[in-house]
């Protein structure tokens, strides 16, 4: 299942990078990044997990004897029989970017450690990458209340969340009000966060200005990031959240 905690980790390790960032040192560190043999070589982007609807027409089309269907969560539920070794299935799974979560061999105790031989009457796939999804026309982004000027002043711009993360910079976004306060409710109230002390400010992103958008594999539902840049013309300040949780709308328009 997607894990909210481990999605709130990532966006509040990407809020620290925001400020703590050096650029010099990660012009270098980026370079090094791309440097194999001493040559600059291109890289691939992003490694993705194809999605959940097509991925499960595939899997139907090359085994019609599974019975499969779609979890609320985003992953996907399979049953297997007469059961039958899963190293007949594992190939194509892992290569449309998925792995086996949890199985289960007889109906009652679901187990997470298999290996090509094990035979489940039923497993549980779940993408192991993120996805591009449609873009919704509204998005939503929390951020510390000591950011706000900065914001207002040069936009939203990707950072990678720690220097050891493997994937791209990202604008973490959520497509719903009441998510992205919650975000900020849950960040404010975490003793280990320096960042939302003060309080916390929604911005409303304009959805048409993406180029692309990513599905995150944390929060499937309603977590999402991009790697464009959001210039200020295409976010505006809706509510701030201050140390007694008083908060006031903003006006003005895309």
């Amino acid at each position: 299942m997607g894990n909210t905690l481990n999605f709130l980790f990532e966006y509040n390790e990407y809020i620290k990078d925001i400020e703590n960032s050096n650029k010099d040192e990660y012009i270098y560190n980026e370079i090094l990044k791309r440097t194999k043999f001493n040559r600059l070589v291109i890289l691939e982007g992003l490694i993705k997990t194809h999605p959940v609807d097509s991925s499960i027409n595939i899997l139907k089309r090359k085994f019609s004897e599974l019975l499969i269907s779609k979890e609320p969560d985003g992953e996907i539920y399979i049953e297997n029989q007469p059961p039958k070794e899963l190293k007949k299935y594992l190939p194509l799974i892992t290569n449309l970017g998925y792995s086996i979560s949890k199985f289960t061999i007889d109906g009652q105790e679901w187990l997470k450690d298999y290996d090509n031989d094990t035979k489940p009457i039923a497993f549980v796939i779940e993408a192991k990458y993120d996805y591009e999804v449609e873009i919704p026309k509204i998005l939503y982004h929390t951020s510390p209340i000591r950011f706000k000027d900065k914001i207002l002043k040069y936009g939203l711009v990707p950072k990678t969340s720690n220097k050891l993360s493997k994937h791209p910079e990202r604008v973490y976004l959520t497509d719903s009000l009441d998510k992205s306060i919650m975000f900020g409710e849950y960040l404010k109230n975490d003793n280990t966060n320096e960042y939302y002390k003060s309080g916390y400010c929604i911005y409303q992103i304009n959805g048409e200005s993406l180029s692309k958008l990513y599905s995150d594999v944390n929060l499937r539902e309603g977590g999402f990031y991009t790697t464009d840049n959001i210039s200020t013309n295409n976010l505006k300040l809706i509510k701030e959240f201050i140390e007694t949780s008083h908060h006031h709308g903003s006006g003005g328009n895309f």
